[in-house]
């Protein structure tokens, strides 16, 4: 799951603002809130130690069930994402939620997926066996290089 953690102040709604943040203004942790705003509103430099803020996935399963999957950072863009494995196949409700911060007023947002049955593996494929006339080449080369060194060896043999 992935999502977008922004700052929605009056201030974003400025057109300048919204053309320099077309997705809209990251939300950052409380100590990087000084250094950003004089970013966001007064062109200083982009701090580059920004940190994002924390979010909470949790989900309601397909049996009602609701509970936390994940937390996890949003990045100095506001982008956040989170793994995780279903329990059980359905309709499952995943809610995002930021409790807020000295800067900002918490938020959440929902969204649905639906998780389907698995497939079974497919079993790797069966080694295909050698075929014989292989083995009866190598078995006959081996037999013929013998043969040859047999008749030979007396010749090299000194009295």
């Amino acid at each position: 799951m992935k999502g977008m953690v922004t700052d929605a102040s009056p201030g974003t709604n400025d057109a300048v603002v919204k053309m320099r943040f077309p997705n809209g203004v990251p939300a950052v942790a409380d100590e990087s809130v000084g250094e950003w705003m004089k970013y966001v509103y007064i062109q200083f430099p982009r701090p580059a130690n920004a940190t994002g803020v924390e979010v909470v996935i949790e989900v309601l399963d397909p049996n009602n069930n609701h509970y936390e999957v994940g937390r996890t950072k949003s990045d100095a863009n506001g982008f956040f994402s989170v793994a995780f494995t279903p329990e059980v196949p359905g309709k499952y409700t995943v809610i995002a939620s930021f409790a807020g911060s000295e800067a900002y007023y918490g938020s959440f947002a929902e969204t649905a997926i639906n998780v389907e049955e698995g497939t079974q593996p497919t079993p790797p494929p069966t080694p295909i066996p050698a075929p014989m006339t292989d083995t009866y080449i190598l078995g006959s080369t081996v037999g013929i290089i013998i043969a040859i060194v047999k008749p030979l060896s007396p010749f090299l043999v000194h009295p």
